[in-house]
């Protein structure tokens, strides 16, 4: 009885084992192959996904580039170019300083701060102002930020220098308004310049930067400096002494002085001396000290 019950149980084992719908045992020979098969996936996934990160490097490193480029391009040079223009905004070689001075001081100014070496950060009115302080000549400056390149552009208006005026606490160049933009010794480049040289008597302290004489004085010189070198008269000096609103004048070759008032008719009285003049040269007569044609339709002679 007992070898009959244990042949039936192994044969029914095996018949359950190949039952359809019962899942086969699992066997060491199935465990291997599944486990091959699984490695082999496994390593075609990382094979693809490395694939795909390689295909998307040179893209990665486009972008970074172009990314740089950008930063690269919003940053600004320390070494700003500078253009002066007069006052009709052509653009003209320095005629006061050498165009190095605002070069080194522009520089200077554009270095003191990292603020102003990106486009989005340059504060340009302030850059301006401190310029503005260092050369009282420059009636504008703008400061100007390019689209494309990195060097900023100061554009620099001077002032038509007029006179040089001679005084005890310098000799001053004198623009078209009356100011003192800057002493003579700082503007190499105004002694080639055709001013009007004027010695200051009247004691006055002038700075730099500051009105030395009305612009009605400026007009007044000007104008008579003009209607003398029109006649032929080569003016020697110009004087302001302690007279208020008086202007002495010698020409060359003439032993005296001609008394101008400047709140005048310059033209005026430019004509008043020349026909005074001409009178006297014809009856041989030559003043020793001066003829005074201050008051209008007037003349005085000494």
């Amino acid at each position: 009885m007992g070898l009959f019950k244990r042949r039936k149980t192994e044969q029914d084992t095996r018949m359950r084992a190949h039952q359809p719908g019962r899942s086969a045992p699992f066997t060491y020979y199935q465990s291997r192959n599944e486990g091959s098969a699984g490695a082999k996936k496994t390593v075609e996934q990382r094979v693809a996904s490395q694939k795909t990160r390689l295909r998307h490097i040179p893209t990665f490193v486009a972008t970074v580039i172009i990314v740089l480029c950008l930063a690269y391009a919003m940053t600004l040079t320390t070494n700003p170019k500078i253009v002066i223009v007069n006052q009709q905004n052509e653009a003209v070689s320095s005629f006061l300083r050498p165009e190095e001075v605002y070069q080194s001081a522009a520089t200077t100014v554009l270095s003191s701060s990292l603020l102003n070496k990106a486009k989005p950060t340059l504060n340009t009115d302030a850059v301006a102002a401190k310029l503005q302080e260092q050369f009282p000549e420059a009636t504008d400056i703008a400061v100007t930020i390019p689209l494309l390149g990195r060097r900023p552009v100061v554009y620099m208006r001077i002032a038509e220098p007029i006179i040089l005026l001679n005084s005890p606490s310098g000799s001053y160049v004198i623009d078209e308004k009356g100011r003192a933009i800057v002493l003579l010794q700082d503007a190499p480049n105004a002694q080639a310049l055709s001013l009007v040289i004027v010695d200051d008597q009247t004691g006055l302290d002038i700075q730099t930067g500051q009105q030395a004489l009305s612009q009605n004085d400026v007009v007044f010189i000007q104008a008579l400096r003009q209607q003398f070198e029109a006649s032929g008269l080569q003016v020697e000096s110009m004087t302001l002494p302690p007279l208020a609103h008086e202007l002495h004048v010698r020409i060359k070759d003439v032993p005296y002085v001609i008394k101008f008032n400047l709140v005048g008719d310059p033209r005026e009285q430019a004509g008043t001396y020349l026909a005074v003049k001409q009178k006297l040269e014809q009856d041989k007569v030559t003043p020793a000290e001066y003829i005074d044609v201050r008051v209008p339709e007037r003349a005085y002679y000494k």
